[in-house]
This record gives C-alpha cells, sequence and structure tokens, in this order.
C-alpha cells in the first residue's frame, strides 16, 4: 500500500553508497494480511537520504526518514536540486529492516522508500556575493 506525505526537507540530500551485504527485512502486506521476513542481499549502488517534517506551521512535526534508490535510473534526477526547506510531496512505501551492526548491538530503521517526488514550493535562497 501506498503512502504518501507533504511535508518540509529537514536536511540537504546526502549521498550514499550501500556496501554489499545482506539482512533480514520485515514485509508487511495489509491487503492480505501477511508478516513475514525475508533474508535480503543488496549490491552496491547509489541511494539519497532526507528527511521530512510532516505537520502544520508552528507544531510539532513528525519526522520521516526517506530513500530515494537510484534516483537517475529512476527519472528522478531533479531531487538532487532540492534543498532544506523545500515543500515536496512523496508517495512511497514504508519500510522496516533489522541487523547487528559490526558492534553487535541491533539496529531497526524504518523508513520509506519512495517511489515519486515532487517539489511544491521552493524555500527562498539568497545567494551571497
Amino acid at each position: 500500500m501506498a503512502t504518501t506525505l507533504t511535508g518540509w526537507l529537514g536536511r540537504d540530500r546526502e549521498v550514499r553508497y550501500t556496501q554489499k551485504r545482506t539482512f533480514e527485512q520485515e514485509f508487511h502486506n495489509e491487503l492480505v494480511e501477511i508478516d513475514e521476513v525475508r533474508e535480503v542481499t543488496i549490491s552496491p549502488r547509489e541511494f539519497l537520504v532526507l528527511s521530512l517534517g510532516v505537520g502544520k506551521v508552528g507544531q510539532k512535526k513528525s519526522w520521516h526518514r526517506l530513500v530515494i534508490w537510484s534516483p537517475e535510473e529512476r527519472g528522478l534526477d531533479y531531487v538532487h536540486l532540492a534543498r532544506k526547506g523545500d515543500l515536496v510531496r512523496i508517495t512511497g512505501r514504508r519500510e522496516t529492516f533489522r541487523f547487528t551492526d559490526k558492534h553487535g548491538k541491533k539496529v531497526v530503521i524504518r523508513q520509506i522508500v519512495v517511489k515519486t517526488f515532487k517539489v511544491l514550493k521552493l524555500k527562498v535562497r539568497h545567494e551571497v556575493p
């Protein structure tokens, strides 16, 4: 089931590259009420990480971690133009995965994998001479 959110970017995008690794990932399908855990192996590739604050101006926002995989390959290369403070609308799917880090600590990451990304309003930027 797709999630649609509209909110303000909380930071500039961060470009990252994955390492090849294997982890367990939970999959939830609300339509047929299935929860399952699968072992997933990912190959190295580029992805962007952003944060999105959703809520009314002046009120506390709920923050969401956004992940955009291989934006150029998916025709989302303009995402590189978006900056902190821009108003955007995204659609994507929620996912949760767990792994143990190199220090033996169990880590849980919840994020939204972005399918569509639309900039609705740019924050005014002043160029410094």
